[in-house]
This record gives C-alpha cells, structure tokens and sequence, in this order.
C-alpha cells in the first residue's frame, strides 16, 4: 500500500470516526494529512541568507514559499532587530520546524550581541515558553504584551 493510499484510509477512518461522534473537526483532520509528511528533523539544515535577511530551511525541491519554512527580520538599529514573520508551509506544521528556527535565531543574534524585538506572535510565545538568561538580556519587548 502506497504512502498516499495509507495517508488516505487514515484519514476515511478518522473522518467517519469524528462523523460518528456527531462532529467533524477540521484539526483531526488536518493532523491526519500533516501525520502523512514523513521527514528526519535531525537532518533539517538551517540556512541564513543575509542579503534576504531571512534565516530558512529547505523543506522540498523548489524556489517558492511552499518549499520552505522561513523567519524573517529587518534591522531597526545595527545592533537591533525587528524579527517579523515565522512560516512554516502547512503541510509541515505541527512538527517542531518553527522551533528549530527560533532557537536558531535567538542564539545567532545573542552570539552577534544583537538586541531582538520579537514583533512575530510565534517568537512571543518561544520566548515565553524559553525564557533563558541569554534570551531575556537582548530582548526588547518595547509596547508588546506576552
């Protein structure tokens, strides 16, 4: 049985499941097509592109935004950075790639010296959940609110 026949009687069994509870809930079902993506998280490369200012990981063949899951940052000041926006393609949610990438970019700026706003709701919740000593002393929350 091919991963795409499996994927997908998964998905008739959890569907008819959520149809016999009297409810069809769209996060089962978006679970069950995320659990189909099979990938090695040990083997994921973060890569920085300086001239995109965007740090990103390839995900799949491709140059387009499905392909990979990205962060983006712009400088405010040459020691500060405004970090924006965290995608992560939705069929490949759910599987710690946003972490990967936050960390990654909390511990390259700390190492650089460099102040960090996290204006990305994502990286506010990252910090929340990490708030280490090194993260806590080159954050700037400024007027936002955890």
């Amino acid at each position: 049985m091919s991963s795409i026949t499996r994927s997908t009687s998964k998905l008739l069994k959890l569907s008819a499941a959520s149809k016999f509870l009297g409810t069809f809930h769209p996060h089962i079902l978006r679970r069950a097509v995320t659990m189909s993506t099979q990938f090695d998280l040990s083997k994921l490369k973060v890569e920085h592109s300086v001239e995109r200012n965007e740090f990103y990981i390839q995900l799949k063949d491709g140059e387009d935004e499905a392909s990979k899951a990205y962060l983006s940052y712009t400088y405010i000041k040459p020691d500060y950075v405004d970090l924006e926006h965290t995608v992560v393609p939705s069929e490949f949610r759910g599987h710690g790639i946003a972490k990967i990438l936050a960390q990654t970019v909390f511990d390259h700026f700390v190492d650089k010296g460099t102040f960090m706003k996290p204006t990305c709701t994502y990286l506010q919740k990252f910090y929340k959940e990490n708030q280490l000593p090194k993260y806590t002393e080159k954050i700037k929350l400024g007027n936002i609110k955890l």
